[in-house]
Order: C-alpha cells, then sequence, then structure tokens
C-alpha cells in the first residue's frame, strides 16, 4: 500500500504542477455514424457529402471547422434519442472516437476504465461486466436494440459480450440500474446498448468511397489482429462491410518468472491464488484462443423521412480456455458462434409528431464445451472428456415509437417479442448422454411500455422541473421436454415493471435528478432444467423458480461550465428480492455424485445493495486535461438463519486517473493509472469460489500508457504499454490474472 500511496500522490501532483489556465476543448469534427438521427448529425452528413470523403475524422486538418454538435445524444435510457446531460438516469458513453483511441482488444476490457462498471475475466476469451452488483443474465446485452441475451445465457459471469467484434462497433452506451420498463427481463441490473457501424448515405448524385486496413499487435499474449472494412454509398444506397480476424496466444502475467523444467505445466502460488503457467514459456497455461469477426449492413432511404436497413452479423471464437479449475483436473475449452441478422425500417410522420421503427430479427447462437478431466495429482492422465453442443435460435420482432402531442409532453412506447428454440446434445468418451439442458426447450418472451416525460414547470426552454412515468406489463413462458427421469418443465410467468424521476435542469450546467426504478429477470432454461456437473455442484432441474426482483433508489448530480469543467455523481440503494442461489437436494437418492456436492436453484435470498459513483473532467491548459473516477460499492444479503453476509462477487473500490495532452487533432498522450483495493467482503459462496484467493482478492494498481499519431493523413500509428511496474494482479473474482508489462502497437491506415 505505501507503494500505491507514493503512486497516487505522484499523479496528483503531476496535475496540480500544471498552470490553471483555462482554454477550450479541442474541437473535432463531427462523426456522421456516431448518431445518425440527430439533426446535429444529420447536418455534419450533409457536409461530409458535399466534400465527398466518408471519413471526416482523418481528413486534413483545417482552422475552419464547424462547431461541434450542441448535444450528444444517447439512446440506452429511453430507447430513442435524448440529450446525454438531460438524461436523469446514470449511464457510461464510449463513442467512435474513444472507442478508436482506447482500440480494445476485446468488448469487455473496452468498459474496464469506466465508472461503475467493474470487469472480471474467468478466462483470456471471457469478460463479465459487473453493473452496481449484478453480473451476467442479470445485464442485459442489446445489438442496434436487439437483445442477445436467449433462454441458454448461463448465470454468474460468462463470456458473451466477449463475442462481439470491438472492431466494428460504432458506439457502447451503458445503462446502470435497473431497467425493465423499456428493455422487460434480463434488464435487472442494467444494459449494455452495442452500435455498429453504419453506412454513409449520400443524396447527391455523386458516390462516396471509404476504406480502411488495421493490423495490431500485442507483446503479453502474442496477438496478432487484423481488420479489413469498406463503405461505400450512391444515391440512397449505402453499404458497410468489415472483417477482423484475432489470433492471441497464451497470455504473461505480470511478476511471474517460471524456469523450464521437464513437465508440461508447472504450479506457482500467488497472493492472487493458484497459478498454472506453461514451463517453457511462463505464460498462463490454456489461455489462448482465436476469433474471427464479420459484420455487413446495408441502409437505404427510401423517402425523405423512411430508412430501410438489412444487417447481418457473424462471430465465431475457437478453443477459449477456462482453467480456474485445472488444479482439480477440470479443463474446458469454448467454441462460441452467434449469427444475427435484422431487418429494421423507421421514419417519421412530421404531421403527427410521431417517429416509429419496426425490426424483425433472427439470431442463432452456438456453444461447444468440449471439457476433459485429468487426474489432479499430475495434471498429466486423461481420465475422461465430456461434451456437449448447444443451439439456441431466436426470432424476434419490436415496435418503438415516440410522440409529442403537445409541447409540454413527450411519450415513448414500444412492444418486443422473442422466441427461443434449443437444440442440445451430449457425449462422453464419444457415448452419447443426457445433455445438461433438455432438447427440443422452448421460451417465449413479450412485454409491452409506455413512457412520459412530462415538463411541469419552466422559465425558458433547456431549464425546469420536469417529471417522467412509465408502466411495462408482459409474460414469459417456458416449455422443456421431460428427460432422465425428470418430468416435463412447463410454467409461464407474468411480470411489470414501474419507473418514475422527478428532475430539476437548469440550462445545461446543472442537473439534479431523483429517480425510481424496476427490474426484473425470470429464471431461464438453464436455471430451471440444467441436469449435470456445472463446476462446483451437480445441478438438478427445479421448475418453480420465480422472478427475481429488483427496486431501485437513485439521486444523481451533473454539471458543467462551458465543457471544460464536467463533473457528476450519484448514490443508490437497490433492494433485491428473490435471488436465485442454491440449495443441496439429492438425485436418485444421492447426495453427492462424482464428489461433488447435488443442488438445485431457490429463490430465497433477499439483499440489499449500496452505491456512490463520480466522475471528474477537466479541461487545465491549452491541450492539457485530467479526468478521474471513483466506484463504491457495498451488498447485504439476508440469510434464512436471520444473519446477514457480503452479496457474492461484490466489487472493491476502484477507482481510475488519466492525464491527457492533446497535438492538436496530430496526436494525444494520456498517461493513466488504475486501482482497485483489497476485497475481503466475501459470501459464503465467495470462499469457496476457486477464482477467488483465500481471505480476498488482494488490492492493486496499475500505470499505463497510451497515445496515437497520424503520420499521414491517411496513416495512424498507436501505441499502449500496460502495466508499467510490472505488477501482478487480477480483478476481483476473475480466473485469470491480468496482462504484465507490455505494448499493443496498431498500424490504421485509410482512404
Amino acid at each position: 500500500m505505501k507503494r500505491l500511496s507514493f503512486a497516487i500522490c505522484c499523479l496528483f501532483l503531476c496535475s496540480l504542477a500544471t498552470p490553471l489556465s483555462y482554454a477550450s476543448p479541442p474541437t473535432t469534427q463531427p462523426n456522421p455514424a456516431s448518431s445518425p438521427t440527430t439533426s446535429s448529425t444529420q447536418k455534419a452528413q450533409t457536409t461530409e457529402e458535399k466534400k465527398h470523403t466518408p471519413s471526416p475524422k482523418h481528413a486534413p486538418s483545417s482552422k475552419k471547422r464547424r462547431a461541434p454538435p450542441a448535444y450528444e445524444a444517447i439512446t440506452v435510457g429511453t430507447r430513442q434519442h435524448e440529450d446525454a446531460f438531460r438524461s436523469p438516469r446514470s449511464y457510461n458513453l464510449l463513442d467512435r472516437k474513444r472507442l478508436e483511441e482506447k482500440r480494445p482488444r476485446s468488448v469487455p476490457e473496452a468498459l474496464q476504465e469506466e465508472a461503475g462498471i467493474f470487469v472480471q475475466k474467468t478466462s483470456h476469451g471471457a469478460g463479465a461486466p459487473i453493473l452496481r452488483g449484478t453480473i451476467g443474465p442479470q445485464v442485459l446485452l442489446v445489438m442496434d436494440g436487439i437483445r442477445l441475451n436467449n433462454a441458454t445465457y448461463r448465470s454468474g459471469p460468462n463470456q458473451y459480450l466477449n463475442v462481439i467484434d470491438p472492431w466494428s462497433l460504432q458506439r457502447i452506451e451503458v445503462l446502470r440500474g435497473p431497467a425493465s420498463l423499456a428493455y422487460g427481463t434480463q434488464a435487472f441490473g442494467g444494459v449494455i446498448r452495442l452500435e455498429s457501424q453504419r453506412p454513409l448515405l449520400s443524396s447527391s448524385g455523386s458516390p462516396l468511397f471509404g476504406a480502411e486496413a488495421i493490423g495490431r499487435y500485442g507483446s503479453s499474449d502474442n496477438e496478432r489482429t487484423g481488420h479489413a472494412a469498406f463503405q461505400f454509398s450512391a444515391g440512397g444506397l449505402g453499404l458497410h462491410a468489415g472483417v477482423t480476424y484475432s489470433d492471441f496466444g497464451d497470455l504473461r502475467a505480470g511478476g511471474v518468472f517460471t524456469s523450464p523444467n521437464n513437465t508440461t505445466l508447472q504450479r506457482s502460488k500467488t497472493p492472487f491464488g493458484d497459478l498454472i503457467t506453461d514451463s517453457q514459456t511462463g505464460a498462463q497455461a490454456y489461455s489462448a484462443y482465436r476469433a474471427l469477426f464479420v459484420d455487413l449492413h446495408a441502409e437505404a432511404r427510401l423517402h425523405d423521412r423512411w430508412t430501410l436497413s438489412a444487417v447481418y452479423q457473424r462471430a465465431m471464437i475457437f478453443d477459449a480456455g477456462r482453467t480456474d479449475q485445472l488444479a482439480s483436473g477440470d479443463l474446458r475449452f469454448y467454441d462460441n458462434t452467434r449469427d444475427l441478422a435484422y431487418l429494421r425500417i423507421k421514419g417519421r410522420f412530421d404531421e403527427w409528431n410521431t417517429r416509429l421503427q419496426l425490426a424483425l430479427s433472427f439470431q442463432d447462437q452456438y456453444e461447444k464445451l468440449e471439457r476433459p478431466r485429468y487426474d489432479k495429482e499430475t495434471l498429466l492422465k486423461l481420465q475422461r472428456t465430456d461434451r456437449g453442443k448447444d443451439n439456441t435460435m431466436t426470432f424476434g420482432s419490436q415496435l418503438f415509437g415516440e410522440t409529442r402531442p403537445t409541447t409540454w409532453l413527450l411519450l415513448h412506447y414500444g412492444f418486443e417479442h422473442y422466441s427461443d428454440l434449443i437444440a442440445t446434445e451430449a457425449s462422453r468418451d464419444g457415448t452419447p448422454r443426457t445433455p445438461e439442458l433438455a432438447n427440443g426447450s422452448t421460451y417465449h418472451t413479450l412485454g409491452g411500455y409506455l413512457h412520459g416525460r412530462a415538463k411541469l414547470w419552466g422559465w425558458e426552454p433547456e431549464s425546469g422541473l420536469y417529471l417522467q412515468l412509465g408502466g411495462r406489463f408482459g409474460g414469459d413462458l417456458a416449455n422443456a421436454p421431460a428427460r432422465d427421469n425428470i418430468e416435463a418443465v412447463a410454467f409461464q410467468q407474468i411480470n411489470y415493471a414501474l419507473s418514475g424521476s422527478v428532475q430539476f435542469l437548469y440550462r445545461r450546467f446543472l442537473n439534479v435528478s431523483f429517480s425510481y426504478s424496476e427490474g426484473q429477470r425470470s429464471p431461464n432454461i438453464q436455471e430451471t432444467t440444467t441436469l449435470g456437473d456445472t463446476g462446483n455442484s451437480f445441478e438438478v432441474p427445479n421448475p418453480s423458480l420465480r422472478p427475481e426482483i429488483s427496486r431501485s433508489l437513485e439521486w444523481m448530480i451533473r454539471g458543467q461550465y462551458h465543457k471544460r469543467i464536467t463533473a457528476w455523481v450519484s448514490g443508490y440503494y437497490s433492494f433485491w428480492q428473490d435471488l436465485i442461489t442454491r440449495e443441496k437436494t439429492t438425485y436418485k437418492d444421492q447426495d453427492t455424485i462424482d464428489g461433488k456436492p447435488v443442488e438445485r436453484n431457490i429463490n430465497r435470498q433477499r439483499a440489499d445493495v449500496m452505491g456512490v459513483e463520480s466522475g471528474l473532467s477537466l479541461w487545465i491548459v491549452a491541450g492539457w486535461s485530467v479526468s478521474a473516477s471513483l466506484t463504491w460499492t457495498r451488498g447485504i444479503s439476508y440469510l434464512d438463519n436471520g444473519q446477514t453476509e457480503p452479496v457474492s462477487r461484490i466489487p472493491p473500490l476502484f477507482s481510475t486517473l488519466a492525464m491527457r495532452y492533446h497535438f492538436g487533432e496530430f496526436a494525444f498522450l494520456e498517461f493513466f493509472a488504475l486501482l482497485a483495493t483489497t476485497q475481503d467482503q466475501l459470501s459464503a459462496r465467495d470462499k469457496t469460489d476457486t477464482r477467488i484467493p483465500e481471505g480476498g482478492t488482494p488490492g492493486w494498481y496499475t500505470l499505463n500508457l497510451r497515445g496515437a499519431a497520424n503520420l499521414h493523413r491517411n496513416i495512424r500509428l498507436a501505441l499502449l504499454i500496460e502495466n508499467l511496474l510490472n505488477s501482478p494482479y487480477k480483478y476481483h473474482g476473475s480466473g485469470i490474472l491480468a496482462p504484465g508489462l507490455s505494448a499493443r502497437l496498431s498500424l490504421e491506415a485509410r482512404l
């Protein structure tokens, strides 16, 4: 902790040593694809059509530049575009510019530096964001408004956010806190909305064309990534196509040195738990994997007011190893494939002050698991190999709208339906066996909502007192065939959610709000019908599960001064009930199978989760800026015996601090630190989790450096140096240590 305190003091002293003379932040040309439906972006797009270049960000710098948009829009809160500063909810926004600066290795790692988001990684090929104590299927993933979560998403940390191409994204928006009003079931603790890159639409007679090629190498895992994309537009028709391939080797952790010996694997004891490395390389064994992504997006202007979009995405992850239980001889390899296709038409009726959008979607998720079991003493003798395949096809439809019946009232509304069809099979050493999930299961979800925003009082257009109220009603229907002496599962559940807020706005200077929101998460097929070894236990079905319910109160204040100083803080208190947990039971009169206890999921716990999240950004002198964030979370579970314990997987206190210098639009350099304190507040489940060291996860901090420079008007070089002190560390609950001292170098070329 002495080193930690010294590093933090150095960072603050460096920031204070800079003269505090104000200067306007550098303005960048608006990116037409970042917010294509806002009026400001439409103007930017028109400007770019006149220039006949599809990539204004990399055009030559000019002193005469269009002013930045009056505001930046977000969509995650209401499913319609709204002024980000005026939103009453807490959110994170990574626009295209920030994503290009970070160039994250994966989508989960893109969120690691964000306030209020703590990323757990069971393996190098996974990543599960924790939002206010919620994780896995409690957090809804949405791609271009289409729900990605399905009835087979595994409970707890999972890898599904990693099965998304970070190079194809235009922006990422995160809503922290319950959001079932607009998003329905699964939005128990928050929503991560991902937007893919859209093609430009040219209304002039001249076609637009653009292309990019990017290559990157990472030293910590021998990463080799290649990405290529192009855009074309003519006569109101646009096309964007992209492909990305990545090959990641085994990941080297910080502070670890392994001497070669005659064995394949070598075990080490660290403060962060057991570490199993390849004896020849010193890298964490079986952490390598490969990924291939394809993205196609076509858009046509049907009318001045209407557009039609057609999108196809394919994502493939190969041989992603999970080794958190390798010390006991349990090794897993995952192959994940996701195909997503949708058609969307959207437009407006000006005479009715109404915007509408209708979408039809299809998603096919395929997951293959290979699970070799070794003798835990030597990790060399193979005892058996289990294999499983799960295929989930999801058909969806949705209709969303926005209407302004009067100048003081705005209505948002929508309806959506999803149907999951599940096929599964399993084998042991080549012999068919009963799969964990029931083959032929189905799961249907539907719901609709209405949300209104009214101005109660105000003395000017952008100032006053506002009230928001909304409600949602829906239901879920599940069916799973009988198997292996297990009766068929059939249940239906009704769900609803309410939301409201009172908000005071003073221009674009101050936003103070108090909100109430509800979240529900109906149990899925994985939780109600799983039969088999799930890691720490042998799980049996329970069709009587009820939805998990979250009710949250939040106070938030957000302020800014001439875009030079921006600060915000939010505090929340959430009440959870009917949390799904496990209890011991029997299967075929046995209470243990293969040495693991027989358990089933039940609704039993209730919990309170509270926290404070804050952030600050400051332009301190021409070209210089600093930013910082701090997140604190606590959770208390109430047990049946009247006692309490910490909520499982609650993150420790964590913080970020960054200092940046802009060399105009030519280059930037950013020095940043990440910090997490010791987390020793553990639940009974945490104490048996092999990913958490005995006594808790030690605190850590890292010092890092990133920068980029334009070598030519169309060529850009970017560099990230991680963990300058080469410290060993890992995020709480993770099954793999984070990278040691390493570099990631990217070379980008655009036309």
